[in-house]
This record gives structure tokens, sequence and C-alpha cells, in this order.
């Protein structure tokens, strides 16, 4: 320790600056790993998890726009049959399912 407090105080502060400067490069190089990481993670996220909520969301609209459809269908409409069988040919999942009745 007495070498380094005999040197010159000019050589002192570059070997101090020289320090610094390699640490920072240190922590440089070690942070941009670190994004590149989270980066990839992120990716992964992105194309996997909102892929399925978005999913998840339509369900539920198409759930929504069914019990409306249903509860028009059975409340709204209730023994006026060739109404009913108008909102069973509008709703995607009776239209495929059911056959119309007949009025009579």
């Amino acid at each position: 320790m007495s070498y380094f407090n005999n040197l010159r105080i000019a050589v002192r502060l570059t070997i101090g600056f020289g320090a610094l400067i390699v640490l920072m490069a240190i922590i440089g190089v070690s942070s941009y790993r670190s994004m590149n990481s989270l980066d990839s993670r992120t990716n992964t996220i992105v194309t996997r998890n909102v892929v399925a909520l978005d999913e998840s969301g339509r369900v539920t609209t198409h759930l929504e726009a069914i019990a409306n459809i249903v509860t028009q269908h059975l409340y709204v409409f209730d023994g006026n049959l060739a109404e009913e069988d108008g909102w069973r040919k509008r709703s995607p999942v009776t239209r495929r399912t059911t056959p119309p009745r007949s009025s009579g």
C-alpha cells in the first residue's frame, strides 16, 4: 500500500478513473445481456399468453351474445313461435343444432 501512496496524485487519479471505467464497462455488458434475456422472455409471454387472453375474451363476448339471445328467446317472445324461430336462426348455437318448429 505504501507504493500506491508514494505515487504522484495524477497517477493515482488515472488508476482510480481507469478502474472506474473498467467497472462501468462490466456493468454495461452485464446489463446488455440481461436486457436481451428479458426481451426473449417478453416475446414468449406475448406470443403465448396474450393470444390465450385474446381468445378467452372472444369466448366471453360470444357467451354474452348467446345469453342475450336466449333471454330474449325465452322471455320477450314467449309464445310467439314465428319470432322465436327468427331468434333461433340468428343464434350461432341453435342454428346448427335445432330445426325450426312448426307453428301449427
